[in-house]
């Protein structure tokens, strides 16, 4: 048995099998071969290829049984390359001509295929180059003997054990049988672990090493409470994780019970407490968990997650579905907030040094403007069918939010003239995550409706650090009296002008830091849905005195540790099952 500490990124316990999900590919190097195994090595690339062919019309087949078209569109057209003779026949034609091994002979005749698609000069086919690399993976891994690039290859109940996941492929973990997963790399503020949570699927990640540990098939145990993992486990500790297990599931399913009851102090206050949603498939939880709105709504995820750019009727079906979804209730949408690690396929964005100071989020929008257009154009028409609101990511100034609300305004006359119905009142705010925004609050508050705090994005610019740099990211702490300041000003600049402030970043959804927000005098809370319960369980037993009153005390500490240790008293002491079973 062995017992790996990794960071908690997504509470729950699960025991299983371990598959491994490893799609490193190792560099290729030409190498020569002797005339005598030419043959043999013309057969082991075919045996590849067959297995390859195998592999992807298997998953297509099941996706067309779930009616998921657009995937199955796509890997129709990897099975055809798979099947495409010449291919077949040019790579076979480089083992015998350069009497190299298979692998060389895939790798150097995909690449001439991609540099051809790369030169005509259409934005289209040019894309479609990560399909190719999707399948030289494919064809190398089998050549190595084994492995999985898809998670469409796992089976229901496996443990997904990987270097690192995409945040579209941990976004589609709710969507499948995995029990639970593991990364080396990652931490609990990256995307992979906020979708984990939104998914409500258990996960431990930033485990160094744990390929070279875990086989393929080997019974593990996801310990997401405590950041764990278990390799080999005995049957003394499974028995004892079977039964942590059920005391954790028990505890949330009580505070299920009392999902719906509103977050309102001992002493009247109501603070509301929302959920950041990546799919209308997500609202369903949201309401489960006791959401009174939709806080925030990650956008992003239709382009992350479609092989095109999404159109304006494709835009206008999905915010209609949330809209009449979480009706009565509101829907606040944000805009694009593509760029950094978040890609997406169709939007071709130049090298940058640093992409997280680069083109990204609303800088990225007014690029590209016919895309932002699209998305607000179907804002719009999707605002008669409900209560949204369009809130614009990373704006660092007025003259950012100035502009975008003047497309707004350009696509509600387009609208009106096309004699499209739209709401004619809606709400519009930004988010505050950048520090010219926090320094000119005042003037921000002046031209908008709302503020919410993306404290993920806030607290990376304000410190200076890249949170998903592992030799830096002990600096990444919400409890820094920078951040708190920070949020204090925001709140009394939102206030002065009579708007209300939220928090929608992972701070919001961390039970331990909810009377501390509350008494910084933030209107609402938006968290992924699983955190909801506890949070709402943690104002109803509280007054807004004692909110302020730890509030304050945490603005008077000058350093990160005496803060987190007064709040971890305090709150560790108060609530004790919520902070030890919930707090990430």
């Amino acid at each position: 048995m062995k017992r790996i500490v990794g960071i908690k990124a997504s509470p729950g316990i699960a025991i299983g099998r371990a598959f491994i999900l490893d799609r490193r590919i190792p560099r290729v190097e030409k190498k020569s071969i002797p005339e005598k195994r030419v043959k043999r090595e013309i057969k082991r690339f075919l045996s590849a290829l067959k297995q390859s062919r195998k592999q992807v019309e298997t998953i297509r087949e099941s996706l067309d049984s779930d009616g998921v078209e657009e995937l199955a569109t796509i890997l129709e057209s990897h099975v055809m390359l798979l099947k495409d003779k010449a291919l077949e026949r040019d790579i076979i034609t480089i083992i015998e001509e350069q009497q190299v091994d298979a692998q060389w002979a895939v790798s150097e005749q995909i690449g001439r295929f991609k540099k051809l698609l790369s030169s005509v000069g259409d934005e289209y086919l040019a894309g479609r180059t990560s399909d190719l690399d999707d399948l030289r993976n494919r064809i190398l891994l089998n050549l190595r003997g084994g492995g999985s690039s898809t998670l469409a290859d796992v089976s229901d109940g496996a443990i997904v054990i990987a270097h690192d996941l995409t945040p579209s492929e941990a976004a589609q973990m709710g969507k499948t049988g995995i029990a639970a997963f593991a990364t080396e790399l990652g931490s609990r503020t990256s995307h992979v672990a906020i979708m984990a949570r939104a998914t409500e699927t258990p996960a431990v990640v930033g485990v160094a090493s744990v390929l070279q540990h875990v086989k393929q098939g080997q019974r593990v145990i996801i310990d997401g409470l405590e950041g764990v993992v278990i390799i080999s486990p005995t049957p003394k500790h499974i028995e004892k994780y079977e039964s942590k297990r059920d005391v954790y599931e028990y505890y949330v399913t009580e505070l299920l019970s009392a999902a719906d009851l509103p977050a309102e102090t001992r002493d009247g206050f109501r603070i509301a407490v929302e959920a950041n949603i990546e799919s209308p498939d997500d609202i369903a939880s949201a309401v489960r968990h006791g959401a009174s709105g939709i806080g925030l709504y990650r956008t992003e995820y239709i382009f992350m997650q479609k092989a095109h750019i999404p159109i304006e009727e494709e835009h206008f079906l999905i915010y209609k579905s949330v809209a009449e979804q979480i009706a009565p209730r509101s829907a606040t949408i944000r805009t694009i907030d593509l760029g950094g690690e978040k890609l997406a396929e169709g939007i071709r964005l130049p090298p940058q040094l640093n992409p997280a100071l680069g083109l990204r989020a609303i800088r990225l929008s007014f690029v590209k403007l016919d895309i932002f257009k699209q998305q607000i154009r179907g804002i719009l028409r999707a605002s008669v069918y409900g209560t949204l609101k369009i809130m614009f990511p990373m704006i660092s100034g007025i003259e950012e939010l100035r502009k975008a609300k003047s497309i707004v305004e350009e696509c509600r006359r387009e609208l009106t003239a096309e004699g499209k119905p739209i709401s004619e009142e809606m709400e519009i705010g930004i988010m505050i995550e950048v520090p010219s925004a926090t320094m000119t609050a005042d003037i921000l508050a002046a031209e908008c409706d709302f503020f919410s705090i993306g404290t993920n994005d806030l607290i990376q610019y304000s410190v200076a650090i890249d949170r998903a740099n592992e030799a830096v990211a002990y600096l990444y702490n919400p409890l820094h009296p920078g951040i708190l300041r920070a949020i204090s000003r925001i709140v009394d600049a939102a206030h002065s002008h009579r708007i209300g402030v939220g928090v929608c970043g992972e701070m919001a959804g961390e039970p331990v830091y909810a009377l501390m927000l509350l008494g910084l005098g933030v209107d609402e809370l938006s968290m992924n849905p699983l955190a909801i319960p506890a949070v709402k369980k943690i104002v109803r037993n509280s007054q807004l005195s004692e909110a302020l009153e730890i509030a304050r005390k945490a603005l008077d500490f000058t350093t990160v540790q005496q803060i987190e240790a007064y709040i971890h008293r305090v709150m560790s002491k108060r609530y004790p099952q919520e902070i030890a079973s919930l707090s990430l």
